[in-house]
């Protein structure tokens, strides 16, 4: 089956230093900036474009460093959160988009926030699926049910990880993904050890006990939705909840039961309601 990201403009982006695989539907009143997360791409929203360029928006999506089409180098440096942050604004800024929506999950939302907090005036709303204020995730942390949910983040940190998760053709990978329908396309985009070690780098640069950690992010006064799994296998609901204490705009939080962590793919009727009622509303279209 042909991907609906087959009819969107797709262009290398060469930014950073790196290439970046970006796709633009072109033509829309509004724009929705799509930021996928680990362990795919843009793909990830391919129940998402078509409804989104049928209700007259334009969809741009970029492939995150290590992922994708995007460029797959090792050097974790490259790969924290505020370069994620540049790397996104950098493509608004190559094409020119001054206002967007922006919809994002898992690792898509270190930029998807990190674009919120310090450039506001260029976001009309957020979507963040699974993944609540950053510093609603940090507090959670603190909690045994979070570290036991993500021991994985310890288990990248070690050299032996990418090799582990990749034998056997990624047997160790396919369980932490519970065998989703989606894990064997998955591992078949990482390709090999190596295309594993890009895609978790960003685990190395930002989820390293013995790093620096994040700063603290200021609350956010643009309208945001967030959307959330109870059954999510890689956090927990309080690192959700509590970004009620960071959120001082208009805020709606919504549980989708019946799905895991990757509700876009599990539930796309209904994920696809929540987004679109959210972006109308807060919408800038006279």
């Amino acid at each position: 089956m042909t991907s609906p990201l087959a009819s969107l403009r797709h262009s290398t982006v060469p930014l950073d230093g790196q290439t970046l695989a970006v796709y633009d539907s072109e033509d829309g009143d509004e724009t929705v900036f799509l930021l996928h997360g680990f362990p795919n791409s843009s793909e990830d929203w391919r129940h998402q474009v078509p409804v989104l360029i049928e209700h007259g928006y334009r969809v741009i999506a970029m492939d995150l460093l290590g992922l994708g089409g995007s460029d797959k180098p090792l050097d974790v440096g490259l790969y924290t959160v505020a370069k994620d942050t540049e790397r996104a604004l950098l493509v608004l800024d190559t094409l020119g988009i001054k206002r967007v929506h922006i919809v994002c999950h898992d690792r898509g939302t270190g930029p998807g926030w990190g674009i919120t907090v310090t450039q506001p005036e260029r976001v009309l709303s957020l979507t963040s699926l699974t993944v609540g204020h950053i510093n609603a995730w940090a507090d959670a942390a603190d909690t045994m049910e979070w570290r036991e949910r993500c021991w994985y983040m310890l288990f990248f940190q070690l050299p032996s990880a990418p090799a582990a998760m990749a034998a056997d053709d990624f047997r160790m990978f396919k369980q932490w993904m519970r065998f989703h329908p989606e894990a064997g396309n998955w591992a078949a985009k990482l390709e090999d050890e190596r295309g594993f070690e890009a895609g978790i780098a960003w685990y190395r640069a930002n989820a390293n006990p013995e790093g620096p950690g994040f700063d603290p992010l200021p609350n956010v006064r643009t309208p945001t939705l967030i959307l959330y799994s109870p059954d999510d296998q890689y956090s927990t609901t309080e690192a959700v909840l509590r970004s009620t204490e960071y959120l001082d705009g208009p805020q709606h939080i919504v549980r989708i039961d019946g799905t895991t962590h990757f509700m876009m793919h599990d539930r796309p009727d209904e994920v696809n309601r929540h987004i679109l009622n959210h972006l109308s509303t807060y919408s800038a279209r006279p």
